[in-house]
């Protein structure tokens, strides 16, 4: 029998506070609780045109309707558990501490709860690297696509063609002779603004772009004869300065995942170059979210929930971590994404 410390309530809490190190895509498409697990947005397009002149007395006209593309999906159920045989909670023991002297109840039944308690964080720590993996892959693709065998969908987010970049040839940034970082950026920063009315602000680049960038010819030349060239040109400082020569605050993110081969894999692209405006604007308009729905092991709640259940006969205590979500953009078209090196 587990103790009242050990129940569902509290290990929810446990997974929610758990520390996630190193993920910014809350920063971008926070959680947002919904009523169900089927989830609508609206796609929001560019309004900004001209109101008529009208004679004095005549009829206002119409307006045209607002650019609005209504959008439907079920919320992904994101799930993981882990089983601990009697045996293991029995005779376990935590890294670094001796052997469990046989005999000792309360050490034993102390190693066990700590031990369900750093199971519960691992769980935890599964589930939010999913959540993380599915913010990427909308901002950076404008698709999820899925399909492990059992769970298949894709999902298109409607980022705009001409928004999805590829560069090739001389243009690519690993081409540091002839790429021209910086005429690059401004083209892409004017073309939104154009597209959307909303000006980037913000930048996340791929863990070899600042490389390129110190590399680049054009830059160097531009800091020919500059007394801090030595510390502007390497990849800790270079995104500061290439960044307030285009207005832009750049960041680069290197966070990685384990995939199901074991193989850690970068959440954003090595080469990746991604475009937008503050995620939240001041006039309310936000670029998206991520949607999460209640859930029955969550006491019908929204958010992230743990359970914890034990068995009897064998005996056995399972551990696992959940949430319903689903990522939503709002207004896809603030999004400008880059493979700055294409196929290379």
């Amino acid at each position: 029998m587990l103790p009242a410390i050990l129940t569902q309530q509290f290990l929810t809490r446990v997974v929610r506070e758990f520390p996630v190190e190193g993920y910014i895509g809350s920063e971008i498409l926070p959680l947002e609780p919904v009523p169900g697990l089927k989830t609508m947005w609206d796609i929001i397009t560019k309004d900004a045109k001209l109101a008529p002149f009208v004679a004095i007395n005549a009829e206002s006209p119409l307006a045209d309707k607002a650019g609005l593309e209504r959008a439907f999906h079920e919320l992904a159920d994101v799930r993981i558990k882990e089983r601990l045989d009697e045996d293991e909670l029995i005779s376990l023991r935590m890294p670094g501490e001796p052997d469990v002297v046989t005999g000792l109840a309360a050490t034993q039944r102390s190693s066990a709860e700590r031990h369900i308690r750093r199971t519960s964080d691992r769980m935890a720590a599964q589930v939010n690297a999913r959540i993380e993996w599915m913010r990427w892959q909308a901002l950076q693709s404008g698709v999820i696509s899925y399909d492990d065998g059992k769970v298949i969908f894709s999902v298109d987010f409607g980022i705009p063609d001409d928004q999805i970049i590829t560069l090739t040839g001389a243009d690519r940034w690993s081409i540091t002779a002839s790429a021209d970082p910086l005429a690059d950026i401004a083209t892409w920063v004017e073309a939104q603004r154009l597209a959307t009315g909303r000006a980037p602000t913000r930048a996340y680049v791929g863990a070899n772009v600042p490389g390129y960038l110190v590399a680049n010819s054009s830059i160097r030349t531009l800091l020919t004869g500059t007394e801090s060239v030595k510390q502007l040109l390497n990849p800790a400082n270079i995104l500061n300065f290439v960044g307030s020569l285009v207005g832009l605050n750049i960041q680069r993110y290197d966070t990685t995942y384990q995939n199901t081969a074991g193989t850690d894999t970068r959440f954003l692209g090595a080469n990746q170059f991604i475009l937008m405006p503050e995620p939240r604007q001041a006039d309310g308009e936000v670029l998206g979210d991520m949607a999460t729905g209640p859930a029955k092991g969550n006491n019908f709640e929204p958010g992230m929930y743990a359970w914890v259940k034990e068995e009897e006969d064998p005996w056995a205590t399972f551990v696992g971590a959940g949430i319903h979500v689903f990522p939503r953009l709002y207004h896809p078209g603030w999004i400008t994404s880059v493979n700055t090196v294409g196929d290379s």
